[in-house]
């Protein structure tokens, strides 16, 4: 980027508007400054990207009002890792007001990441729930998956985020009386998701699971990932996830713990033991 865009950059990160503003009117004409809208930074972003996580919505306003700028520039994905729109981007960073105002403007509230998750995946695992309700209203499918199999509720669990899990758990139409998320962890049912245990009598973000009561957390399990059993603490799983131990099977494994201490790798057929903690 040349100097002039790198201000660009900056003065919307600020929310900056009057330096914006003289940008545009003395300095460049509509079709450059249009150009400098969907210019990229060093994150891959534009500045209705960076407009739209902060929250700069004067700013994000003029954007999505000046001359020549259509849906192109509206829904334009990044080019990180991730490739998201700046609709994405306002879930991301907690802009109700943000996403409202671009989707006023015909932003694609359908839109995905490279992994197939939603906004309302982002927003669950934010534990946003202004924003998981406004998604909802908005059409967004609360049992969608990405390629992980995954769905909101499952982030929202994972990140132990209570309120957001008990809303989506509510749309999903599994909530019963008496239930929590510890229950939810393992109605789920494709198998990404453990409880852990511990003998201490208090676990922060404390779950309970239906089979061994409380002190237990649920805890995410992707797929081709490692991931570890802290010393202190056992694993349960669900029924029929096959688990290999390459150095034979450890003495204190038993039919109620099915994991001890240790580092593991989920392949999404059979969990495998990488290395025991002792």
């Amino acid at each position: 980027m040349d100097i002039q865009s790198d201000l660009f950059q900056a003065a919307t990160k600020q929310g900056d508007l009057a330096a914006l503003k003289d940008l545009l009117l003395q300095h460049v004409p509509p079709e450059v400054f249009v150009r400098y809208l969907n210019s990229k930074g060093p994150d891959g972003w534009t500045p209705i990207h960076t407009a739209a996580y902060w929250g700069r919505c004067d700013v994000l306003r003029f954007f999505l009002t000046c001359p020549g700028v259509d849906i192109r520039d509206i829904d334009r994905v990044s080019t990180d890792y991730e490739q998201i729109t700046p609709f994405y981007a306002a879930v991301r960073g907690d802009q109700l007001e943000a996403m409202n105002l671009l989707v006023e403007h015909g932003a694609d509230v359908q839109v995905t990441n490279f992994a197939e998750h939603t906004a309302l995946h982002e927003a669950a695992r934010n534990g946003s729930v202004a924003i998981i309700t406004r998604l909802l209203e908005l059409g967004l499918k609360v049992d969608a998956v990405g390629v992980d199999n995954a769905t909101p509720l499952h982030y929202a669990l994972q990140e132990r985020q209570d309120a957001a899990a008990n809303l989506l758990r509510e749309k999903e139409g599994e909530h019963s009386k008496g239930g929590d998320n510890g229950e939810i962890a393992n109605k789920v049912g494709d198998l990404s998701y453990l409880c852990l245990f511990t003998d201490d009598e208090e676990v922060d973000g404390e779950l309970s699971c239906p089979t061994h009561g409380t002190n237990a957390y649920a805890d995410s399990v992707p797929p081709g990932k490692e991931f570890t059993i802290p010393y202190g603490y056992k694993g349960c799983i669900e029924p029929g996830v096959k688990v290999i131990y390459p150095q034979g099977v450890p003495a204190d494994v038993d039919e109620e713990f099915a994991l001890v201490p240790g580092t593991y790798k989920y392949d999404g057929v059979v969990i495998t033991q990488i290395s025991p903690i002792t």
